[in-house]
């Protein structure tokens, strides 16, 4: 790698302390600067090899292990001061240099990893690009466009029946919960992130006018009959699923109409799937919007 061989190694060690017993000055000169001018130069030609070569894990891998190297190099035969400019530079050429090609691999890149929710990989990805700063921002432009993407073939399906709607419903539900795995598991629950994330979910529900009656629906099938033999916890959990979309609506208002109108058929038809079922619903209903339920 750029960390050289040892002996090499040792006589560097040896000037290095020679030129700081003069002065900062000149270990800043003789030293740091041509090592940083090294450094640079070989992870330029290696970081273009390796994206050419390697798959975007095994490339964040392969970087992951340079960091190591010239981090142990600086330890062994430098000063600690100039661990970071030393550092710098590698993170310059693998990351910075690199960082479009590197999530757009096809078959490997940031996109690939998400679908086959490949969460440790996911998280190797965000540790190493939060290094340089255009990093997070490309992934999140990346993430933002295929939300915006799939979110909006999903709530355009043509919905006839309301199985329809329980099904473009079920696939909110599920996309929203990868993402929320994803910034749990592999981002560190990062804001940046987070918020991108609900800003397009709330633009995509939104699309269309629908939207409140969809969950409307897909609540009203569940406390129909699929709530009744469920423990509390597991019916606790579809009531919250649907509420996390309902807060991204704008015209909660809508949603309220054809939430009243099914909480009267369901009284009507003596559907009503456990009062406590319908209880929490209305509870959370209140928490969110304050609406005179």
């Amino acid at each position: 790698g750029g960390a050289g061989n040892h002996q090499e190694n040792k006589l560097i060690s040896a000037v290095a302390k020679m030129a700081m017993d003069i002065g900062p000055k000149v270990y800043e000169e003789v030293v740091e600067a041509p090592i940083q001018q090294d450094t640079q130069a070989f992870y330029r030609a290696f970081s273009q090899q390796a994206i050419s070569e390697k798959s975007c894990p095994e490339y964040l891998r392969s970087l992951r292990r340079c960091l190591e190297d010239e981090s142990r190099m600086v330890d062994m035969y430098l000063f600690e001061g100039s661990k970071s400019k030393v550092i710098s530079k590698v993170e310059e050429e693998m990351i910075q240099n690199q960082v479009d090609v590197m999530i757009n691999m096809e078959g490997s890149g940031l996109l690939h990893q998400l679908k086959g929710r490949h969460y440790g990989e996911l998280e190797l990805m965000y540790s190493m690009l939060k290094r340089s700063p255009n990093g997070l921002p490309a992934a999140i432009a990346v993430l933002r466009d295929n939300i915006t993407e799939t979110g909006t073939k999903i709530i355009q399906q043509r919905v006839s029946t309301s199985s329809d709607s329980m099904q473009v419903v079920n696939q909110l539900i599920e996309e929203r919960a990868l993402y929320d795995t994803v910034i749990r598991e592999s981002l560190h629950g990062d804001k940046a992130f987070s918020n991108a994330i609900q800003l397009c979910f709330e633009k995509v529900l939104n699309s269309n006018p629908a939207t409140p009656e969809y969950l409307s629906v897909y609540l009203d099938a569940n406390l129909r009959k699929d709530l009744k033999g469920k423990a509390d916890e597991e019916a606790e959990a579809i009531i919250d699923r649907v509420m996390t979309l309902f807060r991204y609506l704008h015209e909660k208002d809508v949603f309220e109409k054809y939430y009243k109108q099914h909480l009267a058929k369901r009284l009507l038809s003596g559907k009503l799937s456990m009062e406590d079922h319908e209880r929490t619903v209305i509870l959370k209903l209140k928490t969110e919007c304050g609406y005179q339920f």
